[in-house]
């Protein structure tokens, strides 16, 4: 369903509210080929019918329409704004009706023109450009844009604005970086921030939003400097400003949240409207930034839970990817963030709205702390654009009051909450993730469990991952969404390839494998052999590594797709030359390839590339005296170890390594003859090197043991089960030869020692 929704409409959306909300503070401002689909087995062979794609970046249009935007558009214009009269786009002077005209119009020494002549050109030449189909990438452009470029520093503010409207009902490019249109906007984009420090905060977002309108406001510098100027005044803010804040955070996607904006937030959250909440919410995922304020954490998911039955379907949508483009955007970003301390509630969200869209944007401490102030006042659909704004800028929250705002507002608003806003919140929850949260996610979750049904699907599997961050399971929900997802595999409009994966991450992560019909597992492993899924495969073949790498959890294999990523052509088209590009689950493949696929014949990973992919993959083994600080695992490890020695009384009996390299810790390996009944020397490992399985000499009177230390990271919290990673490691060292002995931390640590002792043995004997 949410395929189906234009980008821009998430934007449009969060931006209606906070027109909105300006309307309400009476402000001023006015190749592949076809293959046969393979039988599903736990270990699979393809045919030999070879499949190719290539993963060249595309200049055309995004494949898959992103909407989370336009969602958090529509929630700024409810914040309604005071129109500048005199900058509305003007009327053509000369009517074009004829290809004549047109080309005359357009064939003149335009250097020697005015710039108001030159932009009267744009305006006259709109009609039939649109009624034909004609961009300004059209060669016969040339001439007009050379003059613009000539000129654009004579452009006055109301034909800059003129020109940008004019520009934005223009046919699209193929690309941003299109002829002529990127000579154009990057000219605008320059003068916008010129002119800059001399515009009040009202002509900065009627000129931000001609740049969101461009689709330009991630690039735009101008965005990114407004930015900064609003978090500089972000104590002077209005709620509805610091909502708008918010949503340009989001949209250019260019730096952290800062602790100004994000302190700010907790002042105006009980006041926000659940949409309004889920655009601040989207704004701290998509800039990175995990919600430290428990405040608006706290209202956020308390509004969700009140009004979970009657959200919209766009609020919870806002996790999508949104257009992030243009250098106004950037440098009005960057003018917002510097003036945080100045900016009331109103600019506080109209900052993170535009940090939204820039996006890499790092935030400074005060920002959040000037958030708490309003987050009260906030609406649930104003906590989106600021929770938008914060994710888009990778900065986590770090305030409780803002956290507990979340929280509040999702529980009283939870059955009229709409999906895009739920999503964006659930997002930031996410990111700002700490277990102080784990009793009040569990709380939620059961909350929203009830609402799966109405919910999108999108939504819902932001539900189910919610807890992932802190190893926190929550059966019931990730059950239930499973069940509701898998019917939709089949359709690409409802399920992305992206979404296929993060299910099956949650799935194997918890090590669940819930009832649905039909089978998840062998559903996801269907559908990515279904030609419909090529071209996301295409477009996103960084999707595919980590779907096969989740199967192989699950011992599920393909051989044919796994040739296809393991081609050093794809890996180098698509993650770089460097084999410390490769990410660890393409690497776990190969390993996992040579443990438990014997019979297959496909590409490798190099005996070279493998060993350094392990050195960069995996984690010093800690000991007794090391200069590193030793951390609680370190500490576990070591512990361990010395019991393992007291055990078998001889250092020579036990050796220390990672005996399977696509496992980051090391494990403790040891060896008993069963017929002395005794712990023996290791030996036999002499010529193995760093990225090779390490398998046992084969000895019938001796028993290989691999002792694997399992710390609190790898363990569902407040359980004694291990994660579904661990449960691979046990059983691929079976597979080569060896017992595996699990010592976990929280049964193994406030043990005596004595008793640990016992522990251990009771495991080997």
């Amino acid at each position: 369903m949410y395929r189906l929704m234009p980008t821009q409409f998430v934007v449009d959306y969060f931006r209606s509210v906070l027109l909105k909300t300006f309307n309400k503070a009476q402000l001023k401002l006015t190749n592949y080929s076809v293959y046969n689909k393979p039988k599903y087995t736990s270990v699979i062979i393809f045919s030999e019918q070879r499949r190719t794609f290539s993963v060249s970046t595309f200049l055309t249009s995004k494949l898959f329409t992103e909407h989370e935007n336009d969602f958090a558009f529509q929630v700024m214009k409810k914040i309604s704004l005071p129109r500048l009269e005199n900058f509305q786009l003007k009327s053509p002077n000369e009517a074009i009706s004829s290809l004549e005209k047109f080309n005359g119009h357009l064939n003149q020494e335009w250097r020697s023109k005015t710039a108001s002549e030159i932009i009267q050109c744009f305006i006259d030449c709109l009609d039939y450009c649109v009624n034909n189909n004609i961009t300004v990438a059209d060669p016969r452009f040339d001439k007009l844009v050379d003059g613009l470029v000539d000129h654009v520093e004579h452009i006055n503010d109301e034909e800059l604005s003129q020109l940008l409207q004019c520009l934005t009902k223009y046919p699209s490019t193929d690309s941003h970086k299109s002829h002529n249109f990127h000579d154009i906007w990057s000219a605008l984009d320059d003068l916008c921030c010129w002119k800059l420090p001399t515009w009040t905060l009202e002509k900065m977002f009627h000129f931000a939003e001609l740049w969101y309108n461009l689709r330009l406001a991630r690039p735009s510098d101008f965005v990114f400097e407004m930015i900064d100027k609003l978090i500089r005044k972000v104590d002077k803010l209005t709620k509805e400003e610091l909502i708008i804040a918010f949503f340009y955070l989001k949209v250019n996607k260019r730096r952290q949240l800062p602790f100004e904006l994000r302190d700010a937030l907790d002042r105006y959250c009980e006041q926000m409207t659940i949409d309004e909440m889920a655009l601040c919410a989207t704004t701290f995922n998509f800039c990175k930034t995990s919600t430290k304020s428990s405040v608006f954490c706290s209202e956020l998911i308390q509004r969700l839970k009140q009004e979970a039955k009657t959200v919209n379907d766009a609020t919870v949508k806002s996790i999508c990817q949104v257009s992030r483009i243009s250098r106004y955007n950037s440098q009005f970003v960057k003018y917002l963030h510097e003036n945080s301390s100045k900016l009331n509630g109103t600019h506080l969200i109209c900052t993170c709205f535009y940090l939204n869209l820039c996006r890499n944007f790092e935030f400074a401490k005060d920002f959040e702390s000037q958030l708490e102030d309003y987050i009260d006042s906030f609406s649930i659909d104003e906590m989106a654009v600021v929770s938008m704004g914060f994710f888009k800028s990778r900065t986590p929250i770090q305030s409780k009051t803002i956290l507990n705002n979340f929280i509040r507002k999702i529980k009283r608003e939870r059955s009229k909450i709409k999906d895009i806003s739920l999503s964006a919140i659930l997002k930031l929850l996410r990111l700002s993730s700490t277990p102080t949260l784990s009793e009040k996610f569990t709380d939620l979750l059961d909350v929203l469990t009830e609402e799966v049904d109405r919910l999108s699907n999108l939504s819902c599997l932001h539900i189910a991952l919610l807890g992932t961050n802190l190893q926190l399971l929550h059966e019931k929900s990730v059950s239930k969404v499973s069940r509701k997802l898998v019917k939709d595999f089949g359709d690409v409009d409802k399920i992305r390839l992206k979404d296929i994966e993060r299910l099956l991450l949650v799935l194997t992560t918890f090590e669940l494998h819930p009832k649905t019909e039909p089978d998840v597992f062998k559903a996801a492993y269907d559908e990515i052999h279904q030609e419909r899924r090529l071209t996301e495969i295409i477009r996103h073949p960084k999707c595919l590594p980590c779907i096969l790498h989740y199967l192989s959890i699950k011992g599920i294999y393909s051989y044919e797709l796994m040739n296809r990523i393991l081609d050093p052509d794809f890996i180098i088209e698509t993650f770089g030359k460097s084999p410390k590009s490769i990410p660890r689950e393409l690497f776990c493949l190969d390993p996992s390839i040579e443990i438990e696929c014997p019979d297959y014949k496909g590409h490798r990973l190099s005996k070279e590339v493998r060993r350094k992919v392990t050195k960069w993959n995996t984690e010093y083994t800690p000991s007794v005296g090391q200069t590193k600080k030793p951390t609680a695992a370190d500490l576990l490890a070591i512990d361990v170890t010395e019991t393992v020695s007291k055990i078998v009384i001889h250092k020579s009996h036990y050796f220390i390594n990672h005996i399977l390299p696509h496992f980051s810790r090391s494990d403790i390996i040891i060896c008993k003859n069963i017929r002395r009944e005794e712990f023996i020397k290791i030996e036999g490992f002499e010529n193995y090197t760093l990225g090779d399985i390490m398998y046992p000499p084969k000895r019938d009177d001796c028993r290989w043991y691999a002792i694997c230390v399992i710390g609190r990271n790898s363990t569902i919290r407040d359980t004694t089960k291990v994660l579904g990673l661990m449960n691979m490691k046990r059983r691929q060292l079976e597979k080569i030869g060896y017992i595996p002995v699990i010592v976990l931390w929280n049964e193994y640590r406030h043990l005596s020692d004595q008793e640990k002792l016992d522990y251990i043995l009771n495991k080997i004997c």
